[in-house]
């Protein structure tokens, strides 16, 4: 067996994403925040009985946040850092995907968000939001730093200006502030 990486209360098998489940046919899943590749009957044996133990014991994540990001690298990176926190994470591609997301879906907790995307820009969602009466939290990550930036994002409502590349474990501390409600105004 093999570790790569871990997301808590989650069970993965065939293919499907199934919170607190396990049902392994293809021989890979997510036990006991752990992913495993079984190469014999008794290692799949024992990676089943491990994720029936998470789905016994899983109440599932009571928080939901959405990663809006156009690279699906980076998008994948920060939900994988995030999965830590144990809350139910969405994705989007683009501003018009995570404006939709949003009236189909919402509410969510927070919204973790490139600046720079195509069709529309995580700043075009953010002021979209917040011109529609959503107040979630926007932490707004981009590679351009520019101090003119972070003002700008920040005077149009977002909670938080993270530079990239992403500090993984300072953006899990930020939301999780957020989501505790410690986070400073």
């Amino acid at each position: 067996m093999s570790t790569a990486w871990t997301c808590p209360r989650f069970a993965i098998g065939a293919g499907r994403v199934k919170m607190c489940a396990a049902s392994v046919t293809c021989g890979t899943l997510i036990a006991g925040a752990t992913l495993v590749r079984a190469t014999t009957t008794a290692d799949l044996a024992e990676a089943q009985a491990d994720a029936d133990r998470v789905a016994t014991n899983c109440r599932g994540p009571s928080q939901r946040l959405v990663v809006a990001d156009d690279e699906p690298l980076e998008r994948e990176l920060v939900c994988r850092a995030l999965c830590r926190l144990t809350v139910d994470i969405h994705q989007a591609s683009n501003g018009a995907e995570l404006l939709q997301l949003i009236r189909c879906r919402g509410p969510f907790d927070i919204i973790v968000t490139d600046v720079s995307m195509p069709r529309m820009s995580g700043l075009q969602a953010l002021e979209a939001a917040r011109a529609a009466g959503i107040q979630t939290p926007f932490i707004m990550v981009s590679a351009f730093s520019e101090a003119s930036l972070g003002r700008q994002v920040t005077v149009c409502g977002a909670a938080q200006f993270l530079a990239k590349p992403l500090d993984l474990a300072n953006l899990r501390q930020v939301v999780a502030a957020i989501l505790a409600g410690t986070a400073p105004p």
